[in-house]
C-alpha cells in the first residue's frame, strides 16, 4: 500500500489543470495534499499561469513549473522526462490524475483511470484519437506502480478488457 506521509514530496501533473473533471481532481487533489504538509511539484501550461497564481496564491508548499505544451502533445510527451528526470532525486512519488504519461515515466509513478468510454460504442471522436488513448491507457496500466480507478464499474472493466489486472 502506498501511503502518504508528513513531509512527502510528491509530483502532480497539471496538464489538465481547468480541464472539467480532471481539473477539479487535481486542482482539489493538490490543495488538500498541501494543506497536509505535503511538498507538491507540478507542471501546468504556461497560458494557465495567471489562474494558477490566482488559484494558488495563498498555498506556499507547491513548485509549479509553467510549460509550453499541453496534454496529449507530441511536445508534451518529449519535453516533460527532462522535467521528470530534474525532480526525480527530489519527489518521492509521481502521480498523474490522467493517462497522459511522458515519455520517460519514473518507477514510482501513479494514474487514475477515470473511464474507458474512448474503447466503447459510445466514442464519438476518430478513430486515430481511439488509438491515441488506448497507447496511453496501455502505457500506464503497464509501467504505475498503483491504479486508481473512480468507480468499480471502472475497476471491474480494467480486470475484464486487460489481463494482469487486479
Amino acid at each position: 500500500m502506498i501511503g502518504i506521509r508528513d513531509n512527502m514530496k510528491l509530483y502532480i501533473d497539471g496538464l489538465f489543470y481547468k480541464g472539467a473533471g480532471i481539473g477539479r481532481y487535481y486542482e482539489s487533489l493538490t490543495k488538500e495534499l498541501v494543506k497536509r504538509g505535503i511538498k507538491v511539484y507540478t507542471c501546468v501550461p504556461k497560458r494557465l499561469r495567471e489562474d494558477f497564481e490566482k488559484d494558488f496564491t495563498e498555498i506556499n508548499n507547491i513548485e509549479a513549473v509553467f510549460v509550453n505544451y499541453e496534454k496529449f502533445s507530441l511536445k508534451g510527451f518529449l519535453k516533460q522526462s527532462k522535467i521528470l528526470k530534474q525532480f526525480e532525486n527530489e519527489v518521492n512519488l509521481f502521480f498523474y490524475p490522467h493517462i497522459n504519461l511522458p515519455y520517460y515515466i519514473p518507477k514510482n509513478t501513479l494514474v487514475t483511470i477515470h473511464d474507458l468510454i474512448p474503447l466503447t460504442l459510445f466514442w464519438d471522436r476518430t478513430e486515430i484519437e481511439r488509438k491515441i488513448f488506448d497507447f496511453y491507457l496501455k502505457r500506464a496500466l503497464k509501467q504505475s506502480i498503483k491504479i486508481i480507478t473512480i468507480s468499480n464499474t471502472v475497476a471491474n472493466e480494467l480486470k475484464k478488457n486487460f489481463k494482469g489486472i487486479e
